[in-house]
């Protein structure tokens, strides 16, 4: 893969440990990765779920959204770690997340796979999912206001 710097990764080498993480690969990466593994009626990116997440958890717990993806960018779960130490942020969460992330899971299951649902879990929502730049622009902005304690 090439990442920012033009550096170029293969995604199963163990020294992907050792290149810098721009917030810039997470962004660009996670917004051309389709979730519900591209099963929606439109495409929705993982970078516009987790902007979302975000942007609809308490305070404490939004960088911890905005990034719960970003191992997706690199192709491996064990990159979280990696991800979590270069940015400098810690991956807890508190548990005022939870009722947040299932509506808006309903809410993505609703709108993008167009499943009915039983509960009223995702009554207020609507998902109109936007073009993948806009979503980049967005997550680096919130990213970016997060670290700077300016959201």
């Amino acid at each position: 893969m090439l990442i920012i710097n033009k550096t170029i990764v293969h995604p199963c080498d163990a020294k992907i440990g050792d290149v810098d993480i721009d917030v810039r690969d997470i962004a660009h990466a996670l917004s051309n990765i389709c979730c519900y593994y591209g099963r929606t009626k439109v495409f929705y990116s993982y970078a516009e779920h987790s902007l979302r997440l975000s942007q609809n958890v308490p305070p404490e717990d939004k960088l911890w959204a905005l990034m719960s993806c970003a191992w997706r960018s690199f192709g491996a779960r064990t990159m979280q770690k990696h991800v979590e130490e270069h940015l400098h942020i810690g991956m807890q969460r508190s548990n005022k997340t939870d009722g947040i992330y299932r509506t808006l899971l309903a809410t993505e299951q609703r709108d993008l796979l167009g499943m009915k649902l039983n509960d009223d879990a995702a009554k207020d929502w609507r998902i109109r999912p936007l073009d993948a730049g806009t979503v980049v622009v967005d997550f680096i902005n919130h990213y970016e206001a997060l670290k700077h304690g300016l959201n």
